[in-house]
């Protein structure tokens, strides 16, 4: 089992959080080449924008990263957030 923490000292909302979160975990999880993972997350309004066709409308284009590591590496595996 392998684990991992960070923090981060910044003012950001909620969804922002999130974001970041999932896209750093998607990141460490890629380069630990692990890949059969279960993500949950406490904020639907980020699940439901990852899982969605709409435009990516968080600071950064956050969601639109999150998606584009998921579908070219994780949706091949048995991955799901």
């Amino acid at each position: 089992m392998q684990a991992r923490t960070a923090f981060i000292t910044t003012n950001m909302s909620v969804k922002e959080g999130e974001a970041i979160v999932v896209l750093q975990t998607l990141i460490w999880l890629s380069n630990q080449q692990v890949y059969n993972v279960i993500i949950e997350l406490d904020s639907k309004l980020v699940v439901d924008q990852i899982h969605s066709n709409e435009e990516d409308i968080s600071e950064c284009g956050m969601i639109n990263q999150i998606k584009d590591i998921y579908h070219e590496i994780f949706s091949f595996y048995d991955c799901s957030i």
